[in-house]
């Protein structure tokens, strides 16, 4: 795993850079262009916490996404409330694929349904959500995690994730 350290303007100078929706007009990957103009804070189309995370998972391995306890852009804690930004991507150089799943214990069912939804990611494919309207994808301690699984049980795989919150 791979954490970049930074300033709020750094952090939205970068996910500027990599087609994020942060300051607005910019694609999803999926075809859907984000209009929404964000700034920093807590309130609707503001944000206060980043973080990008590059995992290697080595073959049939597992990874725990911690929405509260993995550390942001800022090298602190996410500690995130609501989630408005989500991006999961499989890298293109994957045999196999990864499932993105709530983990069975204090699992992450604001975006996904429940224990059991499964996001099949495969080579070069982008899912995830924006959403700056303020309470729509909470977070707590009993609601904060989700499950990658690499499917493949010869070749590990490339997921790189990107989530922008706020944390209060």
């Amino acid at each position: 795993m791979s954490i970049t350290k930074g300033t709020v303007d750094q952090v939205s100078n970068f996910l500027l850079a990599n087609a994020s929706p942060i300051g607005g007009g910019a694609s999803m990957g999926d075809g859907t262009v984000v209009s929404e103009s964000w700034s920093t804070g807590t309130g609707t189309n503001q944000w206060n916490k980043a973080g990008t995370y590059e995992y290697t998972l080595a073959a049939s391995a597992t990874q725990l996404i911690d929405l509260q306890a993995d550390l942001g852009l800022d090298g602190a804690a996410l500690s995130l409330v609501e989630v408005r930004h989500f991006r999961a991507q499989g890298d293109s150089t994957n045999v196999g694929n990864v499932t993105m799943e709530v983990d069975a214990t204090n699992g992450w069912d604001a975006w996904l349904d429940g224990v059991g939804d499964i996001v099949n990611i495969t080579p070069s494919s982008t899912h995830g959500f924006t959403c700056g309207v303020d309470g729509s994808y909470a977070v707590d301690a009993t609601h904060k995690e989700l499950l990658l699984t690499n499917l493949d049980g010869v070749n590990a795989a490339i997921i790189r994730i990107e989530v922008v919150g706020v944390n209060a």
